[in-house]
Order: C-alpha cells, then sequence, then structure tokens
C-alpha cells in the first residue's frame, strides 16, 4: 500500500478501493460511510500526497509499491 503520511483513515480505505476495477465515487462514499463530496477532497488530497493526477496513476504508483 501506498504510505500516506499525515493521512485520515478514509483516504488509507479509499486507495484501497480505487484499485483497478475500482468504486465510483458513490460507491466510495457509501463503502467509507462519507458523503461523495467528501470522496472527492480525500481522493484529490491522496493524489496531491502520491503525486499523481488521476485514479488510474494512482492505482499504478500502489501496484508498483506492492510488487515485490
Amino acid at each position: 500500500m501506498i504510505e500516506l503520511v499525515g493521512s485520515r483513515l478514509a483516504e488509507h480505505r479509499l486507495v484501497c478501493l480505487v484499485g483497478p476495477g475500482g468504486c465510483g465515487k458513490t460507491r466510495l462514499a457509501i463503502e467509507v460511510f462519507i458523503s461523495v463530496p467528501t470522496v472527492k477532497s480525500h481522493i484529490n488530497s491522496i493524489f496531491a500526497k502520491v503525486g499523481t493526477k488521476n485514479r488510474g496513476q494512482l492505482a499504478a504508483a500502489a501496484h508498483r509499491i506492492e510488487a515485490p
């Protein structure tokens, strides 16, 4: 998993759910028990922390970090 220093638990859970074939924002909101605007905010925060611009890049970065 990508190390998100100073991240909220919700952000860690979102990274897990975003992966390849990941969930849409509404599904993410339901899974993490937050609103869709909050999901958008968390995802943008994650992008900034990891240095990615979209969910595909985030999933690829997570895969590179987890690979042996």
